[in-house]
């Protein structure tokens, strides 16, 4: 939410999509909502991973890490005039270990989940 505010401040919203896009283009699904013409499109998400919500995760840890990698300037200027391609690698991977982190977190609800369901077709047999 906060990362989605800070690069509204820079660009416009299809713009910081396209970023994000970019940066997690390695997903398996279809999550760019301009695909290019003449190519196989990719499946739809899981109905249970919201493209959006992914989209929200990749660019907080996208911001993450170039926070961490290059401070918090205010003017993007000079940050972008070091170097594109270090920009774009320190974002791609935060947006990577963000999606990891999320992923770990969703695995550990899982779990949860199935245990709350078990004790409750425990509780449903007694």
């Amino acid at each position: 939410m906060f990362a989605r505010d800070a690069l509204g401040r820079l660009a416009s919203q299809c713009q910081t999509t396209r970023w994000i896009i970019d940066w997690i283009e390695w997903l398996p699904w279809r999550i760019d909502p301009w695909p290019p013409f003449r190519k196989e499109p990719q499946p739809d998400p899981p109905g249970w991973l919201p493209a959006q919500d992914l989209e929200t995760v990749a660019m907080g840890g996208a911001m993450h890490s170039l926070v961490q990698a290059f401070g918090r300037e205010q003017d993007p200027g000079p940050i972008l005039n070091k170097s594109a391609r270090k920009v774009e690698q320190v974002a791609r991977q935060g947006a990577a270990e963000a999606i990891q982190a999320d992923a770990r977190h969703f695995a550990a609800a899982a779990k949860q989940a199935e245990i709350l369901a078990e004790r409750a077709g425990k509780e449903a047999r007694s």
